[in-house]
């Protein structure tokens, strides 16, 4: 099968995006595109918008795991059917203490860097935006993704207060 040039109709060597170019008319890769201002605000608040729904979930997953970690433990301790958890060897006391810092701190991290990623581009939009538009959102001292941190690191800190209580 030999290819055709479209814009000659002679043999073409090159294929580019889908499309058959002999030597001569092969566009460079210098050419640049033009991008209208719509596409461009429509891409950065869909990653905008990414940023925010995955530092809700995220948030949400973290407190559910500790959450779930937490009841599970309270039932094994207080429950009916209550179990010697001090029986355990400590160097898995140990890991399980490390394992629910380290849930902590990753979740603490993913929203701090979902958050900053948004940040960083409503800061983007707002030097892109016509100079005659004049409205700032409005800057909170205590945004709610701080209490999201202390909500995370209180159920940390609860489950390895209770941890300590179960295995001494």
């Amino acid at each position: 099968m030999t290819l055709k040039c479209v814009t000659c109709n002679g043999e073409a060597e090159y294929l580019k995006e889908g499309t058959s170019f002999c030597r001569k008319h092969l566009p460079s890769d210098n050419e640049k595109k033009e991008v209208s201002v719509d596409t461009v605000y429509s891409e950065l608040y869909e990653e905008m918008r990414r940023f925010r729904d995955h530092e809700l979930n995220s948030s949400t997953w973290y407190i559910v795991i500790l959450l779930a970690f937490m009841s599970f433990l309270l039932s094994e301790t207080f429950g009916p059917n209550k179990s010697d958890l001090s029986k355990i060897p400590i160097i898995f006391q140990i890991f399980i203490v490390i394992l629910i810092i380290s849930i902590v701190f990753s979740g603490i991290y993913s929203i701090y860097y979902s958050g900053s990623r948004y940040r960083e581009l409503r800061t983007y939009t707002q030097t892109l935006e016509p100079e005659w538009k004049t409205f700032q959102p409005k800057t909170h001292c205590f945004a709610p993704r701080n209490l999201i941190y202390l909500v995370l690191f209180l159920i940390g800190l609860l489950i390895v207060l209770l941890l300590f209580y179960v295995f001494n």
